[in-house]
């Protein structure tokens, strides 16, 4: 199980971050003032050096890194360093996504996909503490998982933020259309789910919200992730 990372791409974004000065930007430190105990801002986890061209090029999408993640590079976490490390483990955050890549290349090495999380600071080690405040700092005033998307340019996403965070995908997407909102039974759970067309500078995305894959039958939570995505390349 290996992240070989496409480093030109991770490099485009990290660059970026250095251009919207985040961390340090005067959004990230009222941020830090109003939300107590705030880390610095974690990075994407990685981008696979076959993610450009692999067949889907799925974007992963989780809620929020949990503590201090990485190592401390100016004013934010490069998580990139310890990715390899956390995509071996047992956790369903991790290992559902690599049976989800298993399933469509063949490989649980994560060349083939890209991975990220929609809010970057976080002041829980354990569960998602996430606030109003927060996710209108870093979604919509500093737009940083929108130019995260736009440097990846993704065919579909995928989003493992449930629904707390639906009602900022606004400021995410351009406009969504093709709106469609059900629930799914995984195993003897229930997930909301909800896909739609997101668009982004005229370009049009598939994307899929579903829930956190924890205490949830991995063959079923696997297998919806695949076949929606299978069925809209």
């Amino acid at each position: 199980m290996l992240i070989n990372h496409d480093v030109h791409i991770e490099k485009e974004i990290f660059e970026m971050y250095d251009r919207i000065e985040m961390g340090k930007h005067s959004v990230c430190k009222a941020c830090q003032e109003a939300n107590v105990n705030l880390t610095k801002p974690v990075s994407f986890w990685f981008v696979g050096e076959k993610y450009y061209n692999s067949q889907y090029r799925v974007l992963f999408v989780g809620k929020n890194a949990r503590g201090k993640v990485g190592s401390l590079v100016d004013d934010y976490y490069n998580s990139t360093l310890i990715a390899s490390s956390l995509w071996q483990k047992s956790w369903p955050y991790w290992s559902y996504t690599r049976a989800i890549s298993e399933s469509l290349y063949g490989t649980e090495d994560g060349d083939y996909i890209a991975f990220t999380n929609i809010i970057k600071c976080n002041n829980s080690d354990t569960v998602d503490t996430t606030t109003q405040n927060m996710m209108t700092n870093c979604i919509e005033k500093l737009k940083i998982i929108k130019n995260e998307i736009k440097i990846l340019n993704p065919k579909s996403i995928v989003f493992i933020t449930s629904q707390h965070y639906d009602h900022m995908f606004q400021h995410v997407f351009d406009d969504i259309v093709d709106s469609n909102k059900y629930i799914a039974n995984i195993g003897a759970k229930k997930m909301d789910v909800w896909e739609f067309k997101g668009f982004i500078c005229d370009e049009s995305i598939n994307v899929l919200r579903i829930g956190h894959p924890e205490r949830k039958k991995k063959y079923d939570f696997v297998n919806l992730v695949v076949n929606w995505i299978m069925s809209r390349d």
